[in-house]
């Protein structure tokens, strides 16, 4: 290397810096991409080019969290945004902002992360960022969808669209494919179908396209098509199989929600079980109660009661320690149902009290009658409460 040779540390820090970042956003190997990243910080950390040692900081604790080194991950985007905040480097410190939203977001911490991406949109506000506005509402879309506030997340999500647009932003589940996503969870299936064809028409990620599809057709309660079009996403891939670490698993929960539809039971079951192993290694949280609610119900399905219970328990419990109401009102009812079949009869009548609170707060916080209406009117909630 060049720079090497003639002694320059600052270009020789930046040129194993820009190595890291192609090594990682062209998917090549993330550990060389990690590798680079580490020789750009020791380089900057010995001659003390702080401004360096921050965007590698900011940069590496991506790299990190994907390959699953969480603690190394957590201590550079710690130290990332204490230099940005020093250097008063705005600009990059909303990119750090992401990373904390991002990191909290997909680990579960609903509410670090939503203070991470609120203090993003106020700062690229101050500073003219549309980039860093229309990031940071997209990861409030996903935020707010976790609290129950399906009118709140739909607002930040169009609030970002036109704004991402501009801006060039374009992440494997785009806002089309998020909106399209959650009204399709939450009732509102001619806005959901709406976006679906849309983001076929924009050319946005077909696989990610169709899923959402699915997830409407399944809100619909019309499985058969749900299962068309997921099978139509699967043939876009080379393999014919997806990847859990694209999308951070919430393609797989649609497969598996569609294989349950469709009775497909020892499916889901493997499914659930390489994308609870992957997000396992990768330090992802947000999607683990409805991978375990489907393998919970599967196994139901399967006549498998004991390990049933056991795994519907610990979707509830990681729902419960996330304060997840969108995965809430999934888990409850079906405890309620196997509790009203074989349980003590207090058990069964605190979990039906439980199951509608938890569809009843969804309700109480959709944001509009239309969205309210939509979700109580919806199949899965209107096959829930007849149980109820």
């Amino acid at each position: 290397m060049l720079a090497r040779e003639l002694s320059d540390h600052a270009a020789e820090s930046k040129v194993l810096w820009n190595l890291m970042l192609l090594e990682y956003y062209e998917d090549r190997n993330r550990e060389q991409a990690i590798a680079y990243g580490e020789q750009s910080l020791a380089i900057a950390r010995q001659f003390d080019l702080q401004e360096q040692l921050a965007y590698t900081l900011n940069d590496i604790a991506r790299a990190y969290f994907v390959v699953g080194k969480q603690e190394q991950a957590w201590a550079a985007q710690k130290e990332s945004n204490g230099l940005l905040r020093k250097l008063g480097i705005l600009s990059m410190l909303t990119d750090s902002l992401i990373t904390s939203a991002g990191g909290h977001y997909f680990s579960g911490n609903f509410v670090e992360a939503q203070a991470s991406a609120e203090e993003c949109v106020s700062v690229s506000k101050s500073i003219g960022s549309m980039w860093g506005q229309a990031v940071a509402l997209y990861v409030l879309g996903a935020i707010y969808i976790e609290n129950g506030e399906i009118s709140k997340s739909i607002d930040a999500l169009q609030e970002a669209l036109p704004m991402a647009q501009q801006a060039g932003f374009a992440p494997p589940v785009t806002i089309r494919h998020r909106l399209a996503l959650f009204c399709g969870m939450f009732g509102d299936l001619e806005h959901g179908f709406e976006m679906a064809h849309k983001s076929i028409e924009a050319g946005d990620n077909r696989q990610f396209s169709l899923g959402a599809m699915a997830q409407l057709h399944l809100s619909s309660g019309n499985p058969g098509e749900a299962d068309s079009a997921i099978q139509e996403a699967l043939r876009e891939l080379d393999n014919g199989e997806s990847d859990p670490k694209l999308g951070y698993a919430i393609f797989q929960v649609i497969e598996s929600e569609n294989a349950l539809a469709n009775h497909r039971y020892d499916e889901v079951l493997a499914l659930t079980e390489r994308a609870i192993s992957v997000l396992g290694e990768m330090g992802q949280r947000v999607f683990l109660p409805d991978l375990l609610r489907c393998r919970g119900e599967a196994l139901l399905g399967l006549e498998r009661s004991g390990e049933a219970k056991e795994a519907l328990a610990e979707a509830l419990a990681v729902a419960e320690g996330q304060s997840s109401h969108r995965a809430l009102w999934c888990i409850l009812p079906v405890l309620a149902r196997i509790a009203a079949k074989d349980g003590p009869a207090a058990e069964a009548e605190s979990l039906r009290r439980r199951a509608r609170e938890a569809i009843d707060y969804i309700a109480d916080h959709a944001g509009t009658t239309e969205l309210r209406s939509g979700f109580l009117g919806s199949a899965k909630v209107r096959a829930f409460l007849k149980d109820l």
